[in-house]
């Protein structure tokens, strides 16, 4: 709170895109959150996309591999992953 007071960017981004509102549901703190929101926080934002090449089974027979995507999560994605219900009504 006290860098959001002193004009820090609540949306700004980390890893693969990732902001704070998406890593405070992600690890359950609904008080964080609602800090967050209340300094304009986006609850739209997506963390980026990414694909990643998957064994699907059979195992080991490459041509079922498979580019799974991954990523392009919201912060009410973040929340209803980790089970977060505080946090995904604070979202909502």
């Amino acid at each position: 709170e006290l860098l959001l007071q002193k004009d820090a960017n609540p949306n700004a981004k980390a890893t693969r895109d990732q902001t704070a509102l998406m890593i405070a549901a992600s690890r359950r703190h609904p008080a964080v959150i609602d800090v967050l929101l209340k300094h304009k926080a986006d609850p739209h934002a997506r963390s980026a996309s990414w694909s990643q090449m998957m064994a699907v089974p059979p195992h080991g027979h490459p041509p079922y591999n498979r580019q799974i995507p991954h990523g392009h999560m919201t912060p009410l994605l973040f929340a209803a992953r980790s089970g977060d219900l505080p946090s995904a009504k604070l979202l909502l």
